[in-house]
């Protein structure tokens, strides 16, 4: 109640409720989402992480093309952190991932990863040319 986060249980049902499925899960890695609303419901707690791309919308507009690849790249990178950090990807809407820690140390050794994989990734110039895209690389490079 009140103000309170959500225990495990409450977050499985919720899940369970919104239709997740079995491809929903790193791919189909993680199991299919009765297993995975089994897990969460015998966790104590759980740690929920919510990405999004920064100006993914004006990207995808300059360079459909440009943004496919670069989304297929941090696709890639996040689900590959999310299996080695103990995560579990609950869903994806468009470049947006939900996915559930059950170690709050897991998660947030995630979220340092995952920024310094993106930006240490060898992006292609059609990527490094979209809005938002590059920037910091640039800035780094001036300091």
């Amino acid at each position: 109640g009140g103000g309170e986060a959500p225990h495990a249980e409450e977050l499985a049902m919720m899940f369970a409720d919104r239709g997740v499925h079995g491809d929903s899960f790193s791919g189909g890695i993680m199991g299919d989402a009765a297993n995975t609303c089994a897990r969460l419901r015998d966790a104590e707690h759980v740690i929920f992480v919510v990405t999004d791309l920064e100006g993914s919308t004006p990207a995808s507009n300059a360079s459909p093309a440009g943004y496919r690849q670069m989304q297929e790249v941090h696709d890639r990178i996040l689900r590959e952190l999310i299996t080695l950090h103990h995560g579990q990807e609950i869903n994806t809407q468009g470049d947006s991932f939900e996915v559930v820690f059950r170690r709050a140390h897991h998660a947030v050794v995630f979220c340092q990863e995952v920024q310094w994989r993106l930006l240490t990734e060898p992006w292609s110039p059609k990527v490094l040319a979209l809005p938002h895209c590059g920037q910091e690389l640039r800035g780094a490079a001036s300091s």
